[in-house]
């Protein structure tokens, strides 16, 4: 877990949201993307918006930073599925300061498709 988050700080020290830092670490422990839809299905809170996530998780309440931490695994994996091994690209996209939707449509995508495609993982 923290080897990931070292990692993710020597390619892109800056501007890379919480939810991909702690959602990559996740994926590379690694957890069961699967499982975590379903537990996120089971608490039927819906998608936490990304916005939300941007920031660190510590003003949360532990069930709420729980389910940060499960989604932002989620979210992740629907990522890795997309970009994989160009992850890296997509992260230093993101630390020279470019939006997540610009980011995004370096890998012809967009961060409507990106949050379906959660949404879809979820419900």
């Amino acid at each position: 877990h923290e080897l990931t988050h070292a990692v993710i700080y020597g390619l892109a020290p800056r501007h890379v949201p919480a939810w991909l830092h702690e959602g990559l670490a996740s994926y590379f422990e690694p957890e069961d993307a699967a499982s975590a839809a379903a537990r996120l299905r089971r608490a039927r809170i819906g998608v936490i918006p990304i916005e939300a996530l941007d920031g660190g998780f510590g003003r949360l309440t532990a069930p709420q930073a729980l389910l940060a931490y499960t989604q932002s695994l989620v979210m992740a994996d629907v990522l890795m599925q997309r970009i994989g091994p160009r992850m890296g690209i997509f992260l230093q996209s993101l630390d020279r300061g470019q939006s997540l939707e610009h980011s995004l449509q370096t890998f012809d995508w967009s961060s409507a498709r990106f949050t379906g495609e959660v949404a879809a993982r979820i419900k």
